[in-house]
């Protein structure tokens, strides 16, 4: 992240239901003036909810490039960018509706005229200049973001759409020019991470010239995905992006973690050192994690 962290205030405008588990927020106001895209396609901000007890979210104070929040401390999330329009500017977000918890709490409350705070945005996707076509791969909680990739690809561009949701009630509508096939898995068992994304992905006949992934998902499933990529197939990483978004029983994964904690970042510490490519460093950290089961 180049730049010092920025934040802003948004007004909620307008706020709907796409079906029974997304929500559409749309958010504008004075208080985004000077808010700017990232130019990524799948770009994401950091939602700021206030501590709890509290209603309000006081500016943070940047030091050395870093927003620090006073104590306590606010709750914070992540949300996929659905639609920008530097007009304005208006950011429109579609919400899983999806667990509990103070951001799950404050989607089902939200209604326009509400104040949020949210950070500027930041984004991976980025198809390889060659790629000829893309494999965009998401489960119900990449699925904003893959629709946004989707409708942002140029017309004739070949893409193949491989998407997971609960129940044909829970898929989100697709807008793109490309030269698109989709593939829709309806998987009910999704809550407890139970996806098939993984299988479904090593059962797709792909083309054989050169191409670009982007996944969206649950953990292990875009653990696996990447390991198919880039050890079976041999895919350098300038051919995907692989970013896992959520896991089933995230405080237990977290306390197991920690037993492992110091090893992964002494791993990262030494790649950033040694000028070691990211996605090597990651393939360390990945062969501790497994091997406590994480």
């Amino acid at each position: 992240m180049a730049g010092a962290e920025e934040y802003y205030t948004a007004d909620v405008m307008r706020v709907t239901d796409l079906n029974p588990i997304f929500r559409r927020v749309v958010l504008g106001g004075p208080g985004l003036a000077g808010y700017a895209s990232s130019g990524h396609a799948d770009e994401w901000f950091r939602f700021v909810l206030p501590a709890e007890g509290r209603t309000e979210v006081p500016p943070p104070k940047i030091i050395n490039g870093h927003a620090v929040f006073d104590e306590p401390r606010p709750r914070q999330r992540y949300y996929t960018v659905r639609q920008y329009d530097p007009d304005g500017p208006v950011i429109t977000v579609d919400v899983m509706l999806h667990g509990h918890g103070a951001a799950s709490e404050w989607v089902r409350a939200v209604r326009a005229g509400d104040r949020v705070m949210l950070s500027q945005a930041w984004g991976r996707y980025g198809a390889a200049p060659d790629a000829e076509w893309e494999l965009i791969i998401a489960d119900p909680t990449g699925l904003p973001a893959a629709c946004r990739i989707l409708a942002e690809l140029p017309a004739g561009r070949r893409a193949i759409a491989l998407l997971e949701a609960p129940g044909p009630q829970c898929r989100l509508e697709l807008e793109s020019a490309a030269d698109l096939t989709v593939h829709w898995l309806d998987s009910p068992e999704l809550e407890s991470g139970a996806g098939r994304l993984a299988e479904a992905t090593r059962g797709l006949d792909l083309p054989a010239r050169p191409g670009y992934v982007w996944m969206g998902g649950e953990q292990a499933a875009s653990r696996d995905i990447r390991k198919y990529f880039r050890k079976e197939l041999g895919w350098g990483s300038e051919r995907y992006d692989i970013v896992g978004y959520w896991r089933p029983d995230s405080e237990g994964y977290l306390e197991r973690y920690a037993t492992v904690q110091d090893q992964v970042a002494e791993i990262y510490q030494r790649g950033v050192a040694a000028g070691q490519d990211q996605e090597d460093t990651l393939d360390e950290a990945l062969k501790v994690l497994e091997a406590h089961n994480l």
